[in-house]
C-alpha cells in the first residue's frame, strides 16, 4: 500500500505559511555544470517561491580551486543579508567535501552538515534536524508509528540519508539494523521500519520484507530506460501487505519542504 504523502505535504505548507516572512538571502553554491543537479536546484527554487524565500545561486567552474571556492563560501556566509547557505552536492573528486562543509557557520547550515552542527545533532542539542531525519520524522507522526517499539533497519550509510538517520533512531528505536553493500541482509525480515537511501536500483525486493512494515525509499536512480526508480522494488502481490512510497514523487517533496522549514527555523 502506497503511503498517502499527499497529506504530509499539504500540513507542511500550511505550516510554513504561517511562519514570519523575511528577506534574508536563501544562498545555493554551485559548482559544475550537472543537468541533474540543475533540475534539483529548481525544484528548490521553486518551492522557496511559493513562501516568499529569496534564493541565490552562486555559480562556480569545476575547475575551481578548493582555497578559493572555501573563501568565497566564507565570504557569502559572512554577509548579513545571507540567511543560509547550501553547498550542493556533488562537488568535484578534486575537491574535500567536508573541509568546504565547514565553511558554512552553524547559525546557516541547513542542511546540518558542517562538523559543529553535527556534533550538536548527535547531542540532540541542534535546533533543526537534517533534512532526511525531518522527513522521516514528519512520516512516522502521520502513520502514527511508536518507534520504540518498532525494530529500524536503515539501508546506505552516507552522510546525507544513512549516517543523520541511524543516529537519530539510536536511542529511539527498540533495535536499528544498519546495511551496507555486501552485508548479510538476513535480518531485515524483523524490520518493523526500513529506510533507503543507497542510490542503487532494486537493492531491496519486497520478498524479504514482513507485512505490515514501511519502507521509505529515498533512492533515486535510472533503469535501463532511463526511467526513474528507487533503491526498493516491490512486486504486486505484495503491495497490499507493505506499506511503502514510491519513486518518484515520494519522499522528494517533503524533503525539499522541510529544507524550507529549516530556513525560517533559522531565520525566525
Amino acid at each position: 500500500m502506497i503511503i498517502n504523502l499527499q497529506k504530509i505535504n499539504d500540513t507542511i505548507i500550511e505550516r510554513l505559511k504561517n511562519y514570519p516572512k523575511n528577506n534574508n538571502e536563501l544562498a545555493i553554491i554551485f559548482v559544475g555544470n550537472n543537468f541533474a543537479s540543475e533540475s534539483f536546484i529548481n525544484s528548490k527554487q521553486k518551492v522557496a517561491s511559493m513562501f516568499g524565500v529569496n534564493v541565490r545561486v552562486y555559480r562556480y567552474e569545476e575547475d575551481i580551486k578548493e582555497e578559493i571556492l572555501f573563501n568565497e563560501i566564507e565570504s557569502i556566509v559572512a554577509r548579513c543579508e545571507v540567511g543560509v547557505v547550501i553547498v550542493h552536492l556533488p562537488l568535484p573528486e578534486s575537491i574535500r567535501r567536508d573541509h568546504i562543509l565547514n565553511a558554512i557557520s552553524p547559525s546557516k547550515d541547513i542542511d546540518v552538515l558542517g562538523s559543529e552542527l553535527i556534533e550538536k545533532f548527535k547531542k540532540g542539542e541542534s535546533n533543526i534536524l537534517p533534512p532526511s531525519v525531518a522527513t522521516v520524522e514528519e512520516v512516522i507522526m502521520s502513520e502514527h508509528l511508536i518507534i520504540s517499539d518498532m525494530e529500524v533497519g536503515v539501508f546506505g550509510a552516507g552522510f546525507l540519508i544513512g549516517k543523520p538517520c541511524y543516529t537519530w533512531f539510536k536511542n529511539r528505536a527498540k533495535k536499528i539494523n544498519l546495511y551496507d553493500l555486501g552485508d548479510n541482509i538476513d535480518s531485515v525480515k524483523n524490520c518493523d521500519l526500513i529506510i533507503l537511501g543507497v542510490g542503487k536500483p532494486n537493492i531491496l525486493d519486497s520478498s524479504f520484507i514482513k507485512s505490515g512494515a514501511y519502507i521509505l525509499d529515498f533512492g533515486y536512480n535510472r533503469d535501463k530506460d532511463n526511467k526513474i526508480i528507487g533503491d526498493f522494488n516491490i512486486s504486486e502481490n505484495d503491495e497490499d501487505r507493505i506499506n511503502y512510497t514510491k519513486v518518484p514523487g515520494g519522499l522528494g517533496p517533503i524533503l525539499i519542504l522541510k529544507l524550507i522549514e529549516n530556513y525560517f527555523k533559522i531565520n525566525s
